[in-house]
């Protein structure tokens, strides 16, 4: 009798545990369709912006982010980024621009930049489209939050999307926080509740990846009337026309399980000798038989005598069969058969692209998972850090590449290019505007030298120049000191997506699977704050399985 009641409490305990996990899996994917959802509805009114000098139609400052949030074209943005009165360029993502103007804005304190509000208003007639305000006060620790801004280093035409949760509803300061990662260029930016509404503008963030603070939207919408004047405020207007919209209470969400995957599929820790000093990788288990061990892993960051270290047996050698050098991809093998049976990651690959918005999960070697979104579709990386360094920064002043910017003691200003100068060719080739020179620049390597044609004024110049080591600029602000920086390695890359997983240098090599338990990639870089760089599945396997494959 005792075992029949065991039996059933048994049975009536398994039965719990489906209807649980059936629950979590539904609001895994509910949570994950009002991503897509939020982003779909929030996209287009999300845009990049910087100050715009209409005489010499140049750039005049630096990119920073913005939300419409009117038809006629009334944005949200920071105080720290604009002035009243000044014009600025806006970007929308469907390629449109247009001229704006500073409004109102709100800085108490000119050094902390406190309370950090501003509004900028669209010259340009039309209904553009915009986002809807939200409420800041319905907060509360927990609520999940979805951003769509444009951080700097990425310099992509397009919103990146991050995920994250309120840490705090209202800090001291009366700024919002969050764990939804922003950097330089993101400030201004708007983060949105799941129902694609503004809840908050980017300010700053700590040094800390889950430290984000953002100005409430409510402050916004108190203060309309004021703003919506150009007029610069030391001390908080008078008026409060408009009040907090009223909505339900944002409800918080328990965090996400983590993927369950076979134990085969997990990485493995990689030491090896580069420089003669030691250094750690992770490694993704490709493919396992009776003959040994198939491993793949981020070439640039192993070197020679590379094993497997593992915690409670010995060092397990590797060989270095092949390099990838286009993807920065290693195949290394073990004759040790680290996994139980036959397999092959390829039979788990994912076919289809994953959509901006969708959760995708990192298992690491130490046993922990990394969770993120996917923020970019696949896109080119120009190889910004490992190309050669020309030492100067071209504008478009009346539609022409022009040097604004010039180190004197790089290679152009050595060999007399100055700042004003007009580049005409390049090796011969004619570039379209600074953005193609500038990306023409990209594919030349250090040390190699080029050929510059110039206007000066009258005249046409040719000068040729030997290109340098791009040198590592000293990291200062918060966003660049992040825990593991960035990989040495982080561009040049072709179809690669980018997430908002908090994936270390160190931890590149490490397999990529979408929230269903799929393969779809492998970490190939940390590039910033905001972007992890994954290496699509397909690319891969086209290395490992096509008719250039490397030995097995």
């Amino acid at each position: 009798m005792r075992s029949d009641k065991v039996k059933i409490r048994a049975a009536v305990l398994i039965a719990l545990l489906f209807i649980v996990a059936e629950a979590f899996g539904q609001q895994k994917m509910a949570t994950d369709a009002a991503i897509r959802q939020a982003v779909k509805k929030s996209w287009s009114a999300s845009v990049k912006a910087f100050a715009y000098d209409t005489l010499r139609r140049a750039q005049a400052g630096g990119p920073f982010s913005a939300v419409v949030v009117t038809a006629d074209g009334y944005m949200l943005t920071v105080a720290h980024a604009t002035r009243p009165g000044m014009i600025y360029k806006i970007f929308f993502p469907d390629g449109r621009t247009a001229l704006a103007q500073g409004m109102g804005r709100i800085d108490l304190n000119e050094e902390q930049t406190l309370p950090d509000i501003a509004v900028m208003r669209i010259l340009d007639a039309g209904a553009w489209p915009f986002a809807e305000m939200g409420s800041s006060g319905n907060l509360t620790k927990g609520t999940p939050c979805l951003m769509l801004a444009y951080p700097e280093s990425t310099g992509l035409p397009l919103p990146n999307v991050r995920f994250g949760y309120i840490t705090d509803p209202l800090d001291r300061n009366k700024f919002v926080v969050s764990d939804c990662t922003m950097e330089v260029g993101d400030s201004g930016g708007p983060v949105f509740d799941l129902e694609g509404r503004v809840i908050g503008l980017n300010s700053r963030c700590a040094t800390g990846e889950g430290i984000n603070y953002h100005v409430p939207v409510d402050e916004y919408k108190k203060y309309w009337t004021s703003l919506v004047k150009q007029q610069n405020y030391t001390k908080y207007p008078e008026d409060s026309s408009i009040t907090a919209l009223s909505h339900p209470a944002l409800s918080p969400e328990p965090p996400l399980p983590s993927l369950q995957l076979e134990k085969s599929c997990l990485p493995v820790h990689i030491i090896s000798q580069v420089n003669d000093q030691p250094k750690e990788t992770a490694g993704t288990i490709w493919k396992t038989n009776r003959n040994g061990t198939w491993i793949i892993g981020k070439s640039s960051d192993l070197g020679e005598s590379p094993v497997i270290r593992a915690a409670k047996r010995k060092d397990v050698p590797l060989k270095v069969l092949a390099r990838n050098v286009e993807n920065d991809l290693v195949l290394l093998f073990s004759d040790e058969r680290l996994t139980n049976g036959n397999y092959e990651l390829s039979r788990h690959f994912r076919a289809d692209t994953l959509a901006l918005g969708n959760f995708i999960y990192v298992p690491l070697p130490s046993g922990q998972q990394k969770r993120g979104v996917v923020s970019t579709a696949a896109t080119n990386m120009p190889p910004r850090s490992t190309a050669g360094y020309l030492g100067l920064m071209l504008i478009d002043k009346n539609d022409v590449p022009t040097v604004e910017f010039l180190d004197p003691d790089g290679p152009a200003g050595m060999a007399g290019i100055r700042k004003g100068d007009v580049f005409v060719r390049l090796n011969g080739a004619q570039p379209a505007g600074a953005v193609g020179f500038s990306n023409e620049l990209l594919k030349f390597p250090p040390l190699q030298t080029i050929t510059i044609g110039l206007a000066r004024g009258d005249s046409l110049i040719q000068k040729e120049v030997a290109l340098g080591e791009r040198p590592v600029p000293r990291a200062t602000h918060a966003s660049e000191l992040f825990e593991g920086g960035k990989s040495r390695i982080r561009d040049g890359f072709k179809g690669a997506w980018l997430c908002d997983a908090h994936v270390k240098a160190i931890e590149c090599g490490a397999p990529v699977y979408s929230a269903d338990g799929e393969w779809c990639g492998i970490v190939i870089a940390r590039f910033s704050r905001t972007a992890t760089v994954i290496l699509p599945a397909s690319l891969v396997r086209d290395w490992l399985s096509g008719p250039d494959r490397p030995p097995f």
